[in-house]
């Protein structure tokens, strides 16, 4: 069976491919190896107002279900910093009705879609999936791995480049009261012993229902035995959080990009190819920004020969240096020392540095906060460590 554009995966980075190949004239097929879209669940649900509309699905109100106007920052031992904003910046979302919204969209511009549909083998040409429990070779024109975590083809391309990896869990509690105001905030903590290497949350949803949970390094121990000890011992999850678990997710989040996405006639795109945002370990808005790009690339390949090299450097030049700036902020802050942790939030604890964050601060792109914080309060520097940050801040730029 040939295809013009054959996409692997029917998360937001494939089914953004998929809608953007069909609406330009090409025939696609969209597989997706589970039964279902959007499960299992493997992400919090917390998307920011840019990713919502770059996803252009119509009714926002079918798939929010809180929104969120600001943050509280916990360290370890200072006080926690409330950040708010006059508009709502992000909102939380029911994950398997997004996804499920994505392939509608790109079945509605002529995509076929397939569920119960593995890759099994690249070998160049062909592509062997398994459907229905059943073999079968396609032949496309061009492949897109949007495989997820598991990026099988891509690993057979011997496409590499991903650095490590996030191990995460979260859980659903219920028979919460939460105020009223406390549905504006999600709550991050920071801590060596809450999340080493990354960091723990807790967004509302309802005045009696939040998600908890937590990221933690790979190598760094059990995720789940974190949040088991988080949930037991942190002051604020026991005091405002104390409900009742209803369920758990669990998930991996590859950081660092790779090195090629483009092999022959295969485009990498999404958490396959590393394109997920380190310092949030949010790929969403990334997938939907690179898979539009590599649909447009690939059915322009098909009709006008248009190079699939310009994939790549079409989002890399989009978003790819925020992504590898971002990387870099991660080793830069992820990891720290408590007392270091809570020296920094000492010096941030300032009203003219919180209304630095409170204007510049961006989920999507924060690299903008971080050089305008470094010039507005060159005393983070010191903080942090001169020296430790001068030869970070060179490797920003390398």
């Amino acid at each position: 069976m040939e295809k013009d554009v054959v996409v692997i995966g029917g998360g937001p980075a494939g089914s953004s491919v998929a809608r953007e190949a069909a609406k330009n004239g090409s025939e696609v097929l969209l597989l997706e190896k589970n039964n279902f879209i959007g499960e299992p669940v493997q992400c919090a649900g917390l998307l920011s107002k840019r990713a919502i509309d770059f996803s252009k699905i119509d009714r926002i109100r079918d798939i929010a279900i809180n929104s969120y106007r600001g943050a509280i920052f916990h360290p370890p031992n200072e006080d926690p910093i409330k950040i708010k904003a006059d508009e709502k910046k992000a909102f939380t979302v029911d994950r398997s009705i997004f996804d499920r919204k994505l392939v509608e969209d790109a079945i509605k511009e002529g995509a076929e879609f397939r569920v119960n549909s593995s890759a099994k083998k690249w070998d160049g040409k062909k592509l062997t999936i398994r459907h229905n429990g059943k073999s079968k070779k396609i032949e496309p024109s061009v492949l897109v791995s949007a495989e997820g975590i598991q990026r099988k083809i891509a690993k057979q391309a011997g496409l590499k480049g991903i650095k490590t990896y996030l191990s995460g869990v979260q859980t659903t509690l219920t028979n919460l009261r939460l105020k009223e105001e406390d549905l504006n905030y999600v709550e991050l903590f920071l801590g060596e012993n809450i999340a080493p290497g990354f960091f723990a949350w807790a967004i509302p949803l309802t005045q009696n229902k939040a998600r908890v949970g937590l990221c933690v390094k790979m190598g760094e121990g059990s995720a789940f035995d974190y949040l088991k000890s988080f949930v037991k011992t942190n002051p604020v999850i026991k005091d405002k959080y104390n409900g009742k678990p209803i369920k758990f997710n669990f998930g991996c989040i590859p950081l660092g990009l790779l090195d090629k996405t483009v092999l022959n006639n295969l485009l990498v795109v999404g958490d396959a190819a590393g394109q997920v945002k380190p310092t949030s370990g949010g790929g969403v808005y990334p997938s939907l920004v690179c898979g539009k790009i590599a649909g447009e690339v690939a059915s322009r390949n098909i009709t006008n020969n248009l190079d699939l090299e310009v994939y790549e450097e079409r989002w890399r030049e989009k978003i790819g240096k925020e992504l590898e700036i971002g990387w870099k902020l991660n080793k830069l802050f992820f990891g720290l020392q408590d007392k270091k942790y809570d020296r920094i939030f000492d010096k941030i604890n300032d009203p003219e540095v919180i209304k630095t964050i409170e204007d510049y601060g961006d989920i999507d792109y924060p690299s903008k906060l971080f050089f305008k914080l470094l010039k507005n309060k060159p005393s983070l520097i010191k903080t942090i460590g001169s020296t430790y940050i001068k030869q970070s801040l060179k490797n920003l730029f390398t």
